[in-house]
């Protein structure tokens, strides 16, 4: 791609490949005036560029465009500015802007835009920045930010206002200041030979604009833009997308400043001739409809700002519209739209639709004719990420949004949805003559072609670090390209949240989740860089100053909706503030109030008084409708229970209304909130369940006949009636405290059932209500309704009552289905896993059976399934579904993996002190394997692709020659560390000393976890390498003649813990570089004793025969640590000689 520049004084070698690439890639260069010279020869007399002046468009002919840019550029050589200066411009979009870019072009300067919105210093900073010798603004209040910072800019040459109304009478400005048409005067006596010079010694590897950026992350930096980078990319862009090709009209609103706009309202029309409508200064604050709906351009792009205020004015005014048939038809005319959005994915093979192509002609065309869009054959967006929700809303309307990507540095787009190759959430494939890559190893875009800028102005700092030598642009987005090709971006690397837990989250998917759901934000921002949590800073959406544009106090229209449906009263930020804060003092004050005589919803004492009432209840579901059939009965003990009933009903109501509840989250113990609370919900059935009907029973009547007394008890006794209402408490006891199974609540409903027909129907039917034995009768009723309910039999009744008899057998009926389907479904559901498992179990004997196996084996392989069958089924059988299961939140399953794995997490030194959302990544990606006693883990020389933690049982690991045992691990240990991480292969045989769980921890997985957590990888590393180190330390230490016998040293006694045996893992695994085995003797005279010795890869000398041997590990260790002392004293001494060795040749030296 050439050589890139921090100056606009050289050019660019502008590479045009002729072969191994597209045409386009390959296509001639050529410069901006080119482009221009080229539209003006063929449309001198077409509209070129229109603005709406006192309510009239004034319109420039591509002729007058050119020869008004010729004027300003005559006068920019006629006031001193030379090639390759620059010339600052500041002002909305209007033809003056243009003639201002073309002109300085023209002149051989460069153009850089400032946006309106700048403050002095930011505008003293960009003129400083690239020397500016013109600064053109668009009226006083631009100027005055240029007047308040002129003395710090010694190489300003002129100052120039559009409107002569502006230019000041009388000024201190050491610079002339000079209107725009003054100005064009100053250049009529410069020869045209002089500019016509300029223009032909332009290249197209010269600067020809500056773009500069936004300066988030310090001063902006001016992007170099060159007169081919912006040529190439027009004609890449139409190559993409060919309607743009045939577009007569556009719209002009966005910033010149911008690159978008500069491509779209600048160097796009000079390419195709188009003609440009400049919108009014409102355009941003409501003004662009209007003139939409009066130009109706031919393509329109929109920033996402833009097509989201589009998006919720549509929703007010087509939501608001009255229910009827209009509404109803609109509604399906958007569905039609969506279906066909979805049909027109790339991927997805189209349909052709009637619904659709009518739908789009009765309504969705009036609907894009009243925003102006009818005419419109391309949407886009870019600039910033915008929430697929908005690109789908617009599809429903037949308004394709085709998303694109870029950045200042590549010249505007890089990449683009199309009508052809369109897939929401995505921005596209590349644009031909392109190429695309992502980093493997931190996800950025990265991507060359002739749209790469030149580089920073006077930033080679800033040019390296995001240029290399072969073209390819850092653009400092992390992203992915699907199989398709094309690209989704999922953050910037800049934005990448690094908990203090190791954890990488991208915040951009958690703001635009927390603004799609919280639509009164405007903007949020979340932070947590080295925190234990994220936090978020949002701001509240506003109103926009109509003049300015810049953001107000008053909330707008969304944000009060919100407030009025939440309660609050603000129309202001200030008061929304106010508000907020006061609520939170009432919270605090409520929470720090010590109130007397209130109970905790979940307290023992509430407990235990919830309990008692549901007692209560069970035996008023059994007792009322016994006295309602039979009467009440004479024992005492009987009439003491209604008393005592009523009494705690009563009481219940009064602690009610000291009780606190719960509400959303949060306990609220105001006695006024309490009792509002309680009245709202509870208050009115619990009164209801609460008449004292005993005491009304006590009162006296030896006033009245024996026939009213007797109508007084009849009523008395339906009087008891209202106390079922208590059956609600009964239900919210059950579901707040118990977790009955479904079968036990059905059959409970059942028998109740049943004593409810015995006594309201059974004992009427069969005339027992007068006998004298209550007990007899009752017994009776309840037989007949039982005989009934389990359709039995029936008794004999009157024709009155057979439909009754029926509808009540056929009740019963569905009861006994219920139950028996609710026990059948939990037999099956407890058994079906074990059924299946024992046809797996048959099917594996029988094929074993059929391939000769021997009994033994065989039966050796049924202990196996049956050992791992009690093994498996517990909790741990369910980890894989919990972890699986995606309506669990990920933050619960982590919680869920910590609590099963608590143990584990115990015992293994790795996983201490981590994070608790580094320890559930790594339990959640163990898998756990099962092995019966003397069952091979892995053989020697097997690849070392697993880290393997002994979560319950031992192993053994056999010796590298397979004559001895070298070592017993026990649970909590982990081995395979070291070939995990160095790619090695197993260098022991491990085998299951009895039947044991272990978690494996696969490579593919354990890289997932280094990557999101790198100092779990550095722990290991450090924790592998130091027991490797010590190994093979302790093998040479102990490879010695010790003890009386002078036999071989037994190492598995010296170097496993006893706590675990996790210092012997280093066995398992061998090194990159391992010496190979040797054999080693011991004994007088060289000779090999009977207790020969053999080594590992390590070089660890272990004795084959180790059971009966005595070790005094004390005087061992004693010896290890007089060993390292003399090492270290020798050490010492060899440093002072060499030092004094060094002083010696210095004297000596001449």
């Amino acid at each position: 791609m050439g050589v890139w520049k921090t100056d606009q004084l050289a050019p660019v070698r502008v590479s045009t490949p002729t072969s191994g690439t597209s045409d386009l890639a390959a296509r001639e260069p050529t410069t901006v005036l080119g482009v221009f010279k080229g539209v003006v020869s063929r449309l001198p007399h077409g509209r070129a560029l229109s603005i709406k002046k006192d309510g009239e468009w004034v319109t420039h002919t591509w002729q007058q465009y050119y020869e008004i840019s010729q004027q300003f550029a005559r006068a920019l050589i006629h006031v001193g500015v030379e090639p390759h200066e620059a010339v600052n411009v500041l002002g909305p979009n209007c033809p003056e802007w243009l003639f201002t870019n073309m002109g300085s072009i023209m002149a051989g300067a460069v153009i850089a835009g400032v946006y309106v919105t700048s403050t002095p210093e930011a505008c003293q900073y960009i003129s400083a920045h690239c020397d500016a010798k013109v600064v053109v603004v668009s009226d006083k209040a631009q100027l005055d930010k240029y007047l308040s910072v002129v003395d710090q800019l010694p190489k300003l040459k002129a100052l120039v206002v559009w409107s002569e109304a502006d230019v000041p009478q009388e000024t201190n400005c050491s610079v002339p200041i000079y209107s725009f048409s003054d100005f064009l005067r100053l250049g009529e006596n410069v020869e045209a030979r002089l500019l016509d010079e300029r223009m032909a010694a332009q290249l197209p590897g010269h600067c020809c604009t500056l773009i500069y950026t936004s300066g988030t992350t310090g001063p902006p930096k001016a992007v170099m833009i060159s007169h081919d980078n912006l040529t190439w990319t027009v004609a890449a862009a139409m190559n993409t997308l060919p309607a743009l090709g045939d577009a007569k009209r556009t719209v002009s609103f966005l910033p010149l400043s911008h690159v978008a706009a500069q491509i779209l309202d600048i160097h796009l029309p000079l390419a195709i001739g188009s003609e440009v409508y400049f919108a009014g200064p409102d355009a941003l604050r409501g003004g662009l409809l209007g003139t939409l709906q009066e130009v109706r351009p031919n393509f329109f792009f929109g920033v996402p700002r833009v097509w989201e205020k589009m998006m919720e004015s549509l929703k007010e005014k087509l939501g608001g519209a009255p229910e009827g048939l209009k509404k109803s038809l609109l509604t399906w005319a958007m569905v039609q739209g969506a279906e066909n959005a979805e049909q027109s994915q790339y991927g997805v093979t189209p349909r052709l639709s009637l619904s659709f192509w009518a739908a789009d002609y009765l309504l969705l065309g009036k609907v894009r004719s009243a925003l102006g869009l009818d005419e419109c054959t391309t949407f886009l967006t870019g600039a910033a990420p915008i929430a697929p929700d908005v690109i789908r809303y617009f599809s429903t309307l037949n308004i394709p949004l085709y998303e694109l990507f870029g950045q200042s540095e590549c010249t505007g787009p890089h990449s683009t949805n199309t009508p052809d190759k369109w897939k929401i959430g995505s921005v596209g494939p590349e644009m031909e003559g392109t190429k695309t890559r992502i980093d493997s190893d931190t996800g950025e875009i990265q991507y060359t072609g002739r749209h790469i800028f030149m580089g920073y102005l006077k930033d080679e700092a800033a040019t390296k670090a995001t240029l290399d030598d072969d073209g390819w642009l850092y653009s400092g987005d992390v992203g992915e390209i699907d199989k398709d090709g094309f690209l989704s971006i999922t953050g910037r690397i800049k934005e990448i949240i690094i908990t203090s837990g190791g954890e990488n989250v991208p915040p951009i998917l958690i703001e635009n989740a927390l603004k799609a759901e919280l639509p009164v934000l405007a903007n949020v921002v979340v932070i947590g860089e080295q925190r234990k949590f994220l936090t978020f800073l949002c701001s509240l959406r506003v109103e926009p100053d109509v003049v300015t544009g810049a953001p107000t106090d008053k909330l707008d229209k969304t944000a009060l909706a919100v407030a009025k449906e939440i309660g609050s009263k603000a129309t202001t930020v200030p008061e929304a503030q106010e508000l907020a804060e006061q609520e939170r003092l009432v919270r605090l004050a409520r929470s720090n109030r010590t109130y007397k005589y209130m109970l905790l919803p979940d307290s023992l004492f509430r407990y235990c008084w919830d309990l008692l009432l549901a007692i209560t209840t069970i035996l008023l579901i059994w007792r009322v409708p016994y006295t309602i059939a039979f009467g009440d009965s004479d024992l005492w003990y009987w009439f003491a229970f209604n008393k005592i009933t009523d009494a705690i009903y009563l009481l219940d109501v009064i602690l009610n209304f000291r009780t606190g509840y719960v509400e959303d989250t949060e306990v609220i113990m105001d006695n006024r909130l309490v009792a509002k609370h309680y009245i709202k919900t509870w208050f009115i059935v619990d009164v209801i369940g609460s008449i004292p009907v005993e005491y009304i029973v006590s009162f006296n009547t030896a006033g009245i006949s024996s026939v009213e007394r007797k109508a007084f008890k009849a009523s008395v006794k339906y009087m008891k009636v209202p106390k079922l209402f208590r059956v609600t408490r009964l239900i919210k006891f059950v579901q707040k405290y118990m977790k009955f199974a479904y079968a036990v609540q059905v059959f409970a409903c059942y028998i109740s059932f049943i004593h409810w027909v015995a006594c309201l129907w059974a004992g009427p039917m069969l005339g027992l209500t007068d006998v004298e034995d209550d007990q007899l009768a009752y017994n009776e009723a309840l037989y007949s309704a039982v005989l009934l309910m389990l359709n039995i039999s029936a008794a004999q009744v009157e024709p009155k009552w057979q439909f009754v008899s029926a509808l009540l057998g056929v009740v019963g009926f569905l009861f006994q289905c219920l139950t028996l389907a609710s026990i059948t479904a939990g037999v099956i559901g407890s058994s079906s896993r074990a059924l299946q498992y024992q046809e797996k179990v048959r099917m594996v004997m029988s094929d074993l059976k059929a391939l000769h196996v021997p009994s033994e084996l065989r039966k050796s392989a049924r202990n196996y399934y049956e050992t791992l069958w009690r093994m498996k089924n517990t909790s741990d059988r369910y980890e894989k579904a919990i972890y699986e299961d995606e309506d669990l939140s990920p933050a619960l399953r982590a919680e869920i993996a910590l609590y099963i794995h608590r143990n584990l997490i115990a015992t293994v030194p790795l996983f201490q002190d981590c994070s608790d959302s580094c320890l559930a990544a790594c339990v959640m990606r163990l898998k756990t394997q099962l092995y019966m006693r003397g069952d091979v883990v892995f053989h020697k020389g097997d690849p070392a692709n697993s880290m393997v933690i002994i979560s319950r049982g031992k192993i053994k690991v056999i010796s590298p020659d397979n004559e001895g045992l070298l070592v017993v691990l026990k649970q909590g240990s982990f081995f395979g560390e070291i070939g995990l991480l160095r790619h090695t292969t197993r260098s022991c045989t491990v085998i299951a000393g009895t039947f044991c769980e272990l978690k494996s921890l696969e490579r593919n997985d354990a890289e997932e976890i280094f990557d999101a957590y790198p100092h779990i990888h550095d722990r290991l590393f450090a924790e592998a390498e130091k027991r490797r180190l010590d190994t093979r330390l302790k093998a040479r230490l102990y490879n010695v003649k010790v003890l009386d016998n002078a036999h071989a040293v037994d190492v598995s006694s010296i170097v496993e813990d006893p706590d675990g045996g996790t210092n012997s893992k280093s066995f398992v695994d061998g090194g990159a570089d391992d010496k190979p085995p040797a054999t080693s003797s011991s004994g007088s005279g060289g000779k090999p004793s009977r207790y020969n010795s053999f080594q590992t890869e390590d070089g660890i000398a272990v004795n084959s025969e180790l059971d009966n041997m005595n070790i005094n590990l004390e005087e061992i260790q004693r010896l290890v640590e007089m060993l390292r002392d003399t090492q270290g004293r020798l050490s010492r001494v060899q440093e002072r000689r060499q030092i004094q060795n060094c002083h010696s040749q210095s004297r000596l030296s001449p």
